[in-house]
């Protein structure tokens, strides 16, 4: 189900059934419209404030289980079943604008800029024009399904890859958008959050800050004693925010990893799972001058 609510006090303005085989579905927003993608891959368009249903389109495969994307009226979603394919839609019709095969299209989002989209899976990463022309990709000596979560720095061309693999070897890499030129190896750990010339994780429980140059580590934050830190990591004013098992939710300085703020949701905030269809992709939003942490039971909103 597709739940729009008020975001000053959190009632419910409308609901939409959106079905499917699993409990996986994904939801993105441009431009007063609502795009919800479900697992078996029926896109739909919903008008933000009404919930109209503005259109409908089936996509080319079986299984979607990365979320969808959208970029200046575009949709853009990854599936598998029959190998893989990038399908590309109209946001304002529904139509299909191109397809592409890809080795598989499972768990990892297409990312977007404006020069380019860029897939990433176990065994196959891609770079294509906003017209469908490959660009680029890179050697692999695998195949089969799989993925994580890619984060892309437009400013830099940046596309930060994690259990990607490339040739003979399964890497964490840092890859250049407009080339596909291999750069450095970062550490694994959670779907990354990038700006300001650096690039945030959360890794074996702990936040770290690494060089995208270099890809090495610059400092490393724990929350409060025993506590378990879970990822994706999320930044805004030069503040990154990460939640923790406890139930709370921290901010630190991105500059020195200072804390700057603490504060708490009352249920355990869970980490993004890579792996199963068993419930939409959970993450930290930011957006409006308000902060939306998913918990094990719901949501909390932190304004300023």
């Amino acid at each position: 189900t597709l739940h729009a609510m008020d975001l000053d006090d959190g009632t419910t303005r409308w609901t939409a059934d959106l079905g499917g085989t699993y409990w996986m579905s994904s939801v993105a927003y441009e431009d007063g419209r609502v795009f919800a993608l479900n697992y078996n891959g029926l896109l739909r368009a919903f008008d933000e404030a009404t919930g109209q249903l503005l259109w409908a389109q089936q996509l080319n495969q079986r299984s979607y289980s990365a979320p969808v994307t959208v970029r200046n009226n575009y949709v853009y979603a990854t599936g598998s079943g029959s190998g893989g394919t990038l399908d590309v839609v109209n946001a304002m019709t529904g139509g299909f604008v191109w397809t592409r095969s890809i080795g598989n299209g499972s768990i990892s989002s297409p990312a977007v800029d404006a020069s380019g989209v860029y897939s990433s899976h176990s065994c196959d990463t891609q770079g294509h024009s906003l017209f469908g022309v490959l660009l680029w990709e890179l050697p692999s000596s695998c195949s089969g399904g799989g993925g994580k979560q890619v984060a892309l720095d437009s400013a830099t061309h940046r596309l930060y890859l994690r259990n990607a693999r490339v040739g003979a070897v399964t890497t964490n890499v840092i890859v250049d958008t407009r080339t596909g030129a291999v750069g450095p190896t970062i550490p694994a750990g959670s779907p990354y959050a990038v700006g300001d010339d650096a690039a945030f994780t959360v890794a074996n429980n702990v936040l770290v800050k690494i060089d995208p140059t270099t890809g090495t580590q610059v400092w490393s934050m724990t929350g409060d004693a025993n506590e378990t830190l879970v990822g994706p990591p999320n930044i805004v004013n030069d503040v990154v925010i990460v939640g923790g098992r406890s139930g709370k939710v921290y901010g630190f300085s991105t500059a020195t990893g200072a804390r700057v703020w603490t504060s708490t949701t009352g249920q355990p905030v869970p980490a993004i799972d890579e792996q199963n269809v068993s419930q939409p992709t959970a993450a930290i939003s930011i957006g409006l001058g308000h902060v939306v942490v998913p918990t094990d039971s719901g949501l909390r909103v932190f304004s300023n």
